[in-house]
């Protein structure tokens, strides 16, 4: 409601449980200008992950979302835990996550 009395957009990093809870809320947050990024769906530290494994957890949250908020998240991500590795990040790269200039 205070981002939406001041006109000040948000990002806001959601979880699989969050989206099962709030499909309303997420659906407002999009309609109102915000930003709705994954966070992964489990919120694992998938800082050593595989490619493949990374993947299917920000997958599964995007395909969440949709089916049960009908929105489609933006195209950013914030790890669990703010860990990361320079693996996480050439994968991120991969899946259009992460832009060149901030590797």
């Amino acid at each position: 409601n205070t981002l939406k009395k001041h006109s000040a957009p948000g990002a806001f990093f959601l979880l699989e449980n969050f989206v099962k809870r709030n499909p309303g809320l997420i659906h407002r947050m999009k309609d109102e200008g915000h930003l709705i990024c994954n966070h992964t769906y489990t919120h694992k530290n998938l800082c050593g992950a595989p490619h493949g494994e990374l993947t299917a957890e920000l997958r599964r949250l995007e395909t969440a979302c949709k089916d049960m908020a009908g929105v489609e998240m933006a195209h950013y991500f914030r790890p669990p835990e703010g860990t990361f590795s320079a693996q996480m990040l050439d994968n991120c790269n991969e899946l259009g996550l992460v832009g060149e200039d901030f590797l």
